[in-house]
């Protein structure tokens, strides 16, 4: 089986990220614009209630999942027993969905939400799912080059569709799922293609013995069995924060936190598939007994993906009222404050997800259970005071609160994650916080810096945003010119990495004009 390098597979990934994001950009502010703040927050609403579902009753075997099959490729029983564990998760969702309105609890869990969006929201999250399942599998055998090739394809089928839907007046909230599902079914074919070119499939191994299924149990278990603690917590958590948006600041707040957190989305885009190939190399590296190996992915790669992270979260916040304003436009004005805010939760994101990534590899998933309930349980008495209404002695901020909780929660985890990390690796805690202070000051000088001297060129806040935007970049590659260490390289290797990543840039354009 021919396998890409990381550095390849990486490359590919980000060529890919750039190209969504880049269309997502384009594309963002259709879907609100055209669903208004209401039908856009119940989306957000509800398939946050989904995902999350989803996500809890994973257990943490996904992670297993991953970190296994890239130990042990040839082990094909792996993807027959994990075939029938996603099976029962997809069946669980559609029972749990229909008997939650059947016996009427459908105005308390889901409140003013129509019964036919609710069922769509938990499609979209199965189908989710399922692209995940074929996602992690494609990375764990090395193949992820290619996958990225479907994704890209995805990316430019996605916004022809939503500029059709949009330009014709269609795109309602039943279109717009119908679009997603389009998009995922794709993916999801394009991933299963790929695997069955390898002989690999993952409904062919499903006949396992009762020996074998129990060891499987016994084995994924005790790699995710702490984790259900934690994933138990951080599900009711997540789900008590969008509840307690929707009850007390209803769906007008709901579409302002929706956007924000899928503009933090995007930027979120360029570390969370690094994450999952880290993983894959840290795993083969601890079972080789290769610590030295983990502990220069972790100084290569954590300062540069915390930076990639922070050079648009920082630029986002600092334009957060011009980028309200092109993505929604007027009715979305109050939304500012909460893209400035939502703006900085993917830069500790990127740190939890690459760090967490360490904690996985080791099989030390206990710590990630320890981290996430006791910060869960903080997190959520802080959401309580800061999303109550003043009548019921809270601070009744809404949208904003909930950003505010997100991030602080976020950046207090992350750093007992980098903190316990350092140690296990032998690293400086304080020099590697002291690297996420000094990035953020920088950035955030040079994005200001930018954003008065555009202020003087001409007074239109489209072409002033673009140009801003050009000037914070030029001045970014100068600072990393100036000091490629603030991105953990020298600078031959800053200048290699650019070329390569234009080389299959140009590769990529070749392959699909073929």
């Amino acid at each position: 089986m021919s396998q890409d390098s990381l550095k390849k597979r990486y490359a590919s990934k980000l060529t890919s990220k750039l190209v969504q994001f880049g269309l997502g950009f384009v594309t963002l502010g259709m879907a609100p614009r055209s669903l208004g703040p209401v039908a856009y927050g119940n989306f957000g609403f509800l398939t946050s209630f989904f995902m999350r579902t989803m996500k809890f009753l994973k257990f943490g075997i996904p992670a297993a999942y991953y970190t296994k099959l890239s130990k042990r490729q040839n082990e094909k029983k792996l993807i027959g027993f994990y075939a029938y564990y996603v099976a029962i998760v997809i069946f669980i969702v559609f029972i749990c969905t229909i008997g939650a309105i059947k016996v009427g609890f459908q105005d308390i869990i889901w409140p003013g939400q129509n019964g036919y969006f609710i069922f769509a929201a938990a499609l979209f999250a199965v189908l989710n799912y399922i692209s995940d399942v074929i996602r992690s599998t494609n990375d764990a055998y090395g193949y992820t080059f290619k996958l990225e090739i479907a994704f890209i394809i995805q990316s430019f089928l996605a916004t022809g569709l939503i500029l059709v839907l949009y330009l014709t007046n269609v795109l309602t909230l039943g279109s717009y799922f119908l679009l997603n599902y389009f998009l995922l079914f794709f993916v999801i074919i394009a991933g299963l293609r790929i695997l069955h070119k390898h002989n690999i499939y993952l409904t062919k191994h499903l006949h396992l013995a009762k020996e074998e299924v129990y060891g499987y149990i016994k084995e994924f278990y005790h790699y995710s069995h702490p984790l259900f603690f934690n994933a138990l917590v951080v599900y009711i958590v997540v789900i008590a924060d969008r509840w307690l948006l929707q009850k007390f600041s209803g769906s007008v707040e709901q579409g302002y936190y929706t956007l924000a957190f899928k503009i933090s989305g995007l930027i979120f885009l360029f570390t969370s598939s690094m994450s999952t190939l880290l993983l894959r190399e840290m795993s083969l590296s601890y079972k080789d007994g290769n610590r030295k190996e983990i502990r220069r992915l972790f100084i290569k790669y954590i300062p540069l993906f915390f930076f990639v992270a922070a050079y648009l979260a920082v630029f986002i916040s600092f334009n957060a009222e011009a980028i309200s304003f092109i993505i929604g436009g007027l009715v979305y004005k109050n939304a500012s404050v909460v893209i400035a805010i939502m703006a900085f939760y993917p830069v500790h994101q990127s740190y939890g997800q690459l760090g967490g990534a360490v904690f996985l590899a080791t099989e030390r998933t206990f710590i990630i259970r320890n981290i996430g309930v006791s910060t869960g349980v903080i997190g959520f008495f802080i959401s309580l005071l800061l999303m109550t209404p003043v009548e019921f002695f809270g601070f009744g901020l809404g949208a904003e609160g909930l950003a505010i909780k997100m991030v602080l929660i976020q950046f207090i985890s992350v750093n007992i994650y980098l903190w316990i990390n350092t140690r296990f690796l032998k690293l400086s805690f304080l020099k590697f916080f002291g690297h996420q202070i000094f990035v953020i000051t920088s950035l955030s000088i040079l994005a200001n810096s930018s954003k008065y001297f555009t202020a003087f060129i001409i007074n239109d806040i489209l072409i002033n945003f673009f140009i801003t935007g050009i000037i914070y970049s030029v001045l970014v590659l100068m600072l990393i010119k100036f000091y490629p260490r603030i991105v953990a390289m020298t600078r031959k290797e800053f200048n290699n990495y650019i070329n390569m990543i234009i080389r299959i840039m140009i590769n990529k354009i070749k392959v699909g004009l073929k």
